[in-house]
């Protein structure tokens, strides 16, 4: 019935207990597998050894779905989208989705949660993004001690060497009442990323506060990052503060340097456009400004040591201006003209 439902092959290769008679009805589930579309290939999206999951019955009754416990050991998460924008995730459907939900991601309220070691894989040919990451032990099956959740993994973005590093909170025995901290460390090419933050609410990641670090060799090599279009840019260092509230983040306290001019400001960027791309809008001021550092608003192109000179052509490749998604992108968001006209 499932495999129906999200049209992927579902099986249990193991073990099926399920107890219904209790205020928490639960199920164990050995070797669940679920599929992926045929033109992702014949691996599968997920393999799940062991599965655990308990619901509260006395909110089932009242139309809500609250998780007692959920405990996954070693999954294997293989994640795939092509350059049609098709993705394995978007179950139930093979047409591609351009457009971003409509609502953040929230999970339903969830009492214990464990994650015992696990993998994920991902190819995005729309990012440009290969990866390979392994999530850490988080419990200590003596003395079942908490210990921080860890992602670490690498791959390429757009071709340059990519690297992850993520720590969090424990994920035993969450609190919903109390924020989640986490901090982020990504390496992309020349340019590298530092975020520190916290999820008000566990597991609903509408609301999120984070300080960001951003610094590298050109603001216009983030956008497979961020899918903004920036400007080309000599080499920058920023420090801002972000904070989401469902499709919408405030950009605070932005402070830093692009090339020898210290900037300053604050923005917005709304994800609630209608043919799905964010809009970024920001007030800028600058008390020692190089005007060298705006010569490719008018034309100049940006010498980039040891990475993209800062051309169109250099910097996004088999794009042109005249077609793609990108070139549209970068149209709507920035002023950017090549250097040899």
């Amino acid at each position: 019935m499932i495999s129906r439902d999200i049209e992927r092959s579902v099986s249990i290769n193991g073990n099926l207990r399920v107890h219904l008679l209790s205020w928490t009805p639960s199920a164990e589930v050995d070797g669940l597998t679920i599929g992926i579309p045929d033109w992702a290939g014949k691996d599968n999206m997920i393999e799940l050894p062991r599965l655990y999951v308990a619901v509260v019955l006395k909110d089932v009754f009242i139309g809500h779905l609250v998780l007692a416990t959920l405990e996954l050991d070693n999954p294997k998460v293989e994640l795939i989208q092509d350059e049609r924008g098709r993705a394995n995730w978007d179950v139930g459907t093979t047409k591609p989705k351009f457009k971003r939900p409509e609502k953040p991601a929230k999970l339903a309220p969830l009492h214990h949660f464990a994650l015992k070691g696990g993998a994920i894989e991902s190819d995005d040919a729309i990012r440009k993004l290969t990866f390979k990451g392994k999530v850490g032990a988080q419990e200590n099956g003596a003395g079942h001690e908490a210990e921080p959740f860890s992602l670490k993994g690498e791959g390429t973005l757009n071709k340059e060497p990519f690297k992850l590093e993520y720590t969090g909170g424990a994920l035993l025995d969450i609190k919903l009442d109390h924020p989640y901290e986490f901090q982020t460390a990504i390496d992309a090419g020349a340019s590298s990323v530092k975020v520190r933050g916290t999820i008000a609410k566990p597991f609903d990641f509408g609301g999120i506060d984070t300080d960001v670090e951003p610094q590298g060799q050109n603001l216009a090599n983030l956008y497979y990052l961020t899918n903004l279009a920036l400007p080309l840019t000599p080499p920058y260092q920023l420090a801002v503060h972000i904070h989401r509230a469902g499709n919408h983040f405030a950009l605070d306290n932005l402070v830093g340097k692009i090339g020898s001019s210290d900037v300053r400001g604050k923005g917005t960027v709304d994800l609630a456009q209608e043919d799905g791309r964010p809009r970024l809008t920001a007030d800028i001021t600058s008390k020692s400004l190089n005007l060298a550092d705006l010569g490719v608003a008018f034309g100049a192109g940006v010498e980039q040591p040891g990475e993209q000179k800062g051309t169109w052509s250099e910097v996004y490749p088999n794009v042109t201006q005249d077609d793609g998604q990108l070139a549209h992108d970068i149209s709507r968001s920035a002023v950017l003209i090549p250097s040899d006209r």
